[in-house]
């Protein structure tokens, strides 16, 4: 089986920062597993990506694990009578034709299900798949098949709907294959259904690797005006002025065409590195987290990273948290999910550094926490509280929490850790409010 450890690390600008209120709230929600992994094969192992909601049910993806060759496994999540859950897997991934290594799911008003894997397929670049609930269980259709050339390859960060039913999403790779060492450095894809049952790509942009970005490992995010929002891992490929990520906008044209603009740069140091996750979208302003940068004593020098505002009209960046791998966490892949008017978010690492042990056992790394991140009434300062502490060596909660969260009607959290938990392979849990 694949290692289920937590994800290694791949690798000044002057901003105004916002006093914000740190530390564990007296009245910080209190946290349950609701299921643990069992055996990385038949319900899977490194439960990471996100979570969706969807008709009482959860549904999510593996990295690992299922009864083939690991290459993941999609699964639901359904409540019992007696107030627990029972996982059914909805697909085991065979590495094949149905691809592997599965991203967040999403649903239309059918009920119908879409997600990505990010490797394998007919042309082994990735694909686009559709399930479709029958009395038998889930149909599975391939909808597109990346080849690694100008139409991308390796889609990750999930989907998103426009009115019309049309899918958006991005490649990590191909596009133009003379930039990023001939493998390309992503592109920006649209998926228009046809009236015979087929798909058909369009490539809205294509990356260079220069200031416009490249590695594209987030999703979009639409704005009411048709506007897509996303990051991009680094840009300035190969060149002195190297950096650590953008945040673009891609506008739609009256010709049909789309128009690509840049943000703002991340430059690393105090002002973040490397944006990871989605965006969200409230209030005029734009909102997400960054792996590193930050305070760079931290997290072995490379710092803990970042949760940032950037405002757009007029276009202002600011920190409005900078954690330090300990107490508040540290080293952020998922995104903020917005849950009335109040954003929410986990680390991998912190919380209690006496607990979830480094390599050989000799530092404690913390098992990471999750987080709220609001505004106060008539001020510009954020408002930052640790609601949960991931304690996995005394409760067998998790460790490494990963993955987009979501939530119910009552606004209940629900959310996953990549390993860790009574068996080691990963939790979901629920933050009850």
């Amino acid at each position: 089986m694949k290692s289920s450890n937590r994800r290694a690390p791949l690798l000044v600008i002057t901003v105004v920062f916002l006093f914000c209120a740190i530390g564990r709230d007296a009245n910080a929600q209190s946290g349950s597993v609701i299921y643990s992994f069992t055996d990385g094969t038949n319900d899977g192992a490194v439960p990471a990506n996100g979570l969706t909601f969807h008709n009482g049910s959860i549904f999510g993806v593996t990295n690992e694990g299922g009864a083939y060759n690991g290459d993941g496994v999609l699964f639901q999540l359904v409540p019992d009578a007696d107030g627990g859950w029972n996982e059914t897997p909805v697909h085991v991934f065979e590495g094949g034709s149905d691809g592997a290594t599965p991203s967040p799911v999403i649903f239309d008003a059918a009920g119908n299900l879409y997600g990505e894997a990010v490797s394998f397929g007919a042309y082994g670049g990735g694909l686009i798949y559709e399930f479709s609930p029958t009395g038998n269980g889930w149909k599975m259709k391939v909808l597109h098949n990346f080849m690694g050339g100008s139409g991308g390859a390796n889609p990750s960060g999930g989907l998103v709907f426009d009115a019309s039913g049309n899918l958006y999403g991005t490649t990590g790779s191909g596009g133009s294959l003379t930039q990023c060492q001939g493998y390309g450095c992503g592109v920006i894809f649209k998926l228009s259904p046809k009236t015979d049952g087929t798909w058909t790509e369009s490539v809205l942009y294509s990356f260079t690797g220069q200031q416009d970005g490249y590695l594209p490992m987030g999703g979009l995010t639409f704005d009411s005006r048709g506007n897509l929002f996303g990051t991009t891992f680094f840009y300035g490929y190969g060149s002195s002025n190297s950096g650590f990520g953008v945040i673009f906008q891609l506008s739609p044209q009256s010709n049909g065409s789309w128009k690509y603009s840049v943000l703002h740069h991340f430059a690393g140091g105090a002002a973040g590195e490397l944006p990871f996750s989605n965006l969200v979208l409230t209030g005029g302003s734009i909102f997400g987290t960054t792996w590193q940068g930050g305070m760079m004593s931290g997290c072995n020098g490379n710092g803990c990273g970042v949760a940032y505002e950037l405002s757009t009209e007029p276009t202002k960046f600011r920190i409005l948290h900078t954690f330090t791998g300990g107490a508040d966490g540290g080293s952020l892949f998922s995104p903020l999910t917005l849950v009335k008017g109040k954003l929410f978010g986990t680390t991998q690492i912190g919380g209690d550094l006496n607990l979830c042990q480094g390599t050989g056992g000799s530092q404690g790394n913390g098992c990471g926490v999750v987080f709220e991140l609001s505004r106060r009434a008539n001020s510009a300062d954020g408002v930052f509280r640790v609601v949960y502490t991931f304690e996995n060596s005394n409760n067998n909660d998790g460790d490494g929490s990963d993955g987009r969260m979501t939530f119910d009607q009552a606004g209940n959290l629900y959310g996953e850790t990549r390993i860790g938990g009574a068996y080691g392979l990963g939790t979901i849990f629920e933050i009850a409010p």
